[in-house]
């Protein structure tokens, strides 16, 4: 019987990637993100409607850049992209959801992703707090 390798894990395949390029990928910026973006109308549930065109195209330069990003909330989820601005409500349950969690994650606005990209790292997610 043949025997199927282990998966890598997001931690190990960017350090594999620094040890071969040297350096952190341009498209590997967000490796180690697990992502959940904020663009349905009805929170993990991706058969409801999209709220936001926006948030849609975060979630593919997200994945281009080699995050995670997840259609349903978990408790594997390191981020949480949402745009406090055309929705000001859903900001404050996300802060909501995230004090009732035990394993916490960073919420953003998506403004964290485009300045991220454009600087070719992660940057500090405090200042994109909504």
């Amino acid at each position: 019987m043949q025997e199927h390798p282990t998966p890598l894990s997001i931690y190990e395949i960017a350090n594999l990637e620094y040890e071969i390029f040297g350096q952190l990928p341009k498209y590997g910026i967000f490796r180690t993100c697990v992502v959940y973006v904020d663009l349905f109308e009805t929170i993990s549930d991706p058969n409801s409607q999209v709220i936001s065109r926006e948030l849609e195209i975060i979630s593919f330069d997200l994945r281009i850049y080699g995050a995670q990003v997840l259609n349903r909330m978990n408790s594997s989820v390191t981020h949480v992209v949402c745009d406090p601005v055309s929705y000001p409500h859903r900001a404050i349950d996300w802060k909501t959801t995230n004090r009732q969690r035990e394993v916490k994650f960073k919420l953003v606005r998506l403004e964290w992703v485009e300045r991220s990209i454009k600087k070719g790292s992660v940057v500090d997610e405090m200042e994109y707090y909504p």
